[in-house]
This record gives C-alpha cells, sequence and structure tokens, in this order.
C-alpha cells in the first residue's frame, strides 16, 4: 500500500504540470480588453475596474481558502476550483454590460484563491511523501514554467481566432478549464502531518496570518517584497494592450507580442532554479523589484517599440520571481499550514 501511495504522488508532478497547462490555456488573455469593448460593451476603465474586483474578490477569499484547503483535501479543492473558473469563463460568453462582466471577474476570483495555494502545496507534499523533496524547486519551475508556456502558445492563436470570431477565444478556453477539471480528478491527496483545527477557523487563520507576517521575519519579508514586485508586473501586464492601441499595432499582432512575454516568463520560471548558485531568494526579489522599475519608466518615458520590447521582456520578471516565492515558502513553513501561508503571499500581492 506504501509503494502504491508512493507511485500515485510521484505521478502528481506531471499531472500537476498538465493541470497548470490546460487551465492557463487562454485564448483570450492577448484579445482581452478588445473583447471587453467590442462583445461585452465595456471600455477600458469598466475593464479595470472589472480586475479591481476580481483582486477584491482575491484579497477577501485568498486565506480563507487557503485554510480550506489545508482542514479539507487540496485534491477536492483544487477540483472546485477548476470547476468554478471553467464556469466563470462560461459567464464571459453570454453576459453583457459591466454588472455581468464583473460577476463573471468575481466568480474567476474564487476559483484563484481555492487553487493558488492548494496546488502548490499539494505538489510540495507529494515530492516529500516520494523522498523528492531535494528536486523540488526544479519541479516546481517546471510546472510554473509550463503554464506560462501555455498562455505563451495559446496567445499566438488568440489574436488569430479574435480576427475570425470574437467569441473563439473564449470558448475554446472554457473548453481547455473543462478539460483541467476532469484531469484533477485523477490526481492523489498525498499523505501529511496536519493540525487539528481547535478553534473557531477564522482564529486559526488570523493566528496564521500572524505567524507569516510577524513571528518569522524571513517569511514576512518574502512575501511583502514578493507581493510590492509582482503587484507591478500586474501593471505591466495590464499596460501591454492599450500600450498596442495607442501605438496603432493591428490586433493580430497582440498575440503574438503576447505570446514572447509569456515564453520568457515561461524561461524565467523553468530556470530559475538555476540562479541559486548567485544569489539568495531574498536578493533575486530585491532584483525583480528594481527589474519592475525600470521597464515601468522606461515604457513611460520612451514610448515606441522600445517601450513594446520592455514591457515584452518584463515577463521575466514574473517568471522568476514567483517562482522563487513559492520555493522559499514552502522551504520555510510546514506542511499543516503551508497553503495557507500561500495564499497570504496571494493575499499580500492582490
Amino acid at each position: 500500500m506504501r509503494n502504491l501511495l508512493i507511485r500515485d504522488v510521484k505521478r502528481n508532478a506531471v499531472l500537476t504540470a498538465y493541470h497548470t497547462m490546460l487551465l492557463n490555456t487562454m485564448f483570450f488573455v492577448p484579445v482581452l480588453v478588445p473583447y471587453f469593448h467590442d462583445v461585452l460593451g465595456v471600455g477600458y476603465q469598466g475593464f479595470m475596474l472589472a480586475q479591481a474586483i476580481f483582486s477584491g474578490i482575491v484579497i477577501l477569499m485568498d486565506v480563507p481558502t487557503g485554510l480550506l484547503a489545508d482542514i479539507w483535501t487540496r485534491r477536492t479543492t483544487m477540483i472546485v476550483g477548476t470547476a468554478i473558473y471553467c464556469v466563470g469563463e462560461l459567464m464571459l460568453l453570454f453576459v453583457h454590460g459591466f454588472i455581468g462582466a464583473a460577476c463573471a471577474e468575481a466568480l474567476l476570483g474564487v476559483a484563484v484563491s481555492l487553487l493558488s495555494g492548494a496546488k502548490m502545496a499539494l505538489l510540495y507534499d507529494s515530492m516529500v511523501e516520494a523522498g523528492q523533496e531535494a528536486d523540488y524547486r526544479r519541479k516546481q519551475g517546471f510546472v510554473h514554467g509550463s503554464g506560462l508556456y501555455a498562455t505563451g502558445a495559446s496567445a499566438l492563436l488568440g489574436g488569430w481566432l479574435y480576427q475570425h470570431n470574437h467569441y473563439l477565444p473564449m470558448a475554446l478556453s472554457a473548453v481547455m478549464a473543462l478539460s483541467a477539471t476532469l484531469l484533477s480528478a485523477l490526481i492523489a491527496e498525498p499523505k501529511r502531518h496536519r493540525e487539528a483545527v481547535r478553534r473557531h477557523p477564522l482564529a486559526d487563520m488570523i493566528e496564521t496570518m500572524r505567524y507569516a507576517l510577524h513571528g518569522h521575519r524571513e517569511v514576512a519579508g518574502i512575501i511583502l517584497l514578493s507581493g510590492i514586485a509582482f503587484a507591478v508586473t500586474r501593471v505591466i501586464f495590464w499596460a501591454q494592450q492599450p500600450y498596442y492601441i495607442a501605438m496603432g499595432i493591428p490586433v493580430a499582432w497582440f498575440g503574438v507580442l503576447t505570446a514572447v512575454n509569456f515564453m520568457i516568463a515561461g524561461l524565467g520560471g523553468h530556470f530559475s532554479h538555476t540562479l541559486d548558485r548567485f544569489a539568495d531568494d531574498l536578493t533575486i526579489l530585491r532584483a525583480c523589484l528594481v527589474a519592475a522599475f525600470v521597464v515601468c519608466f522606461g515604457a513611460g518615458v520612451a514610448p515606441g517599440w522600445f517601450g513594446v520590447t520592455l514591457l515584452v521582456a518584463g515577463g521575466a520578471i514574473y517568471g522568476i520571481g514567483w517562482a522563487r516565492t513559492l520555493t522559499a515558502i514552502n522551504r520555510l513553513v510546514d506542511s499543516a499550514r503551508r497553503a495557507t501561508i500561500l495564499s497570504t503571499a496571494n493575499f499580500m500581492l492582490s
């Protein structure tokens, strides 16, 4: 029985990578701003407000759902989160106007909250159970990079599909999310040492956040630094499509530029572990923050193809930095609180 469990959890690394790839095959990403305008009737200001609502839901839900994954099972949390994500994408096919779009974004925020801590905690515990903990950094980088590769590859088609039918990118993305939901049912729940919840779940959640942000300075530093750095990378990402529109770049090229951006991010995440010989996690995160400033400042003061190049290359910041953040947190915290701490990191970013 023990050997069967180890075989199942070893398979989790592959299944988690496939799940990430399917869920991140998002054909709509390079044309989301035009989609909101042309199909949903929502301008850029409304689009950004909808994204703010998405992040607001993540802020409200991320830590509680991380706690849920710690006291429930990570596998079940992943299945439910992926299914809700699929429903959110389907909603964007049928709604019109800001209210409908905001409701869909809120649903997507709940899904991302459910998935954020559970998936990486499950992968880490699987590798510990299989005796492969030392290889986690490389595997986690591969999983992280796989999702970015998938987004980049699907972005290549996104602009072209949008030119033929505005609904195709969103519809195909929903199909991929449904496939990820079915795949997540094949994942095995790894054995872990879990503390019983002795008090009200809210009290346990507050205690866990205090653990992350007060009692353990290194964990707190990583969470706060990554939160600032990756908030800036989101600004970089959502500035790209309006930036291209201002330059008069055809929508069909949005997919190519977005694909290059995500491929660079994927390479950064995939090979992030190779930086171990040069610097520790905190030093690399500080470098990511400086690089994010350079990208934003350069694109702002020198608009044009130089600015486009900076924005596209900025994907490496997220790819490298987030992989380091996840690995550092997994290294520093115990299994009983791992999903909640990872969700706290995502909470700070949102």
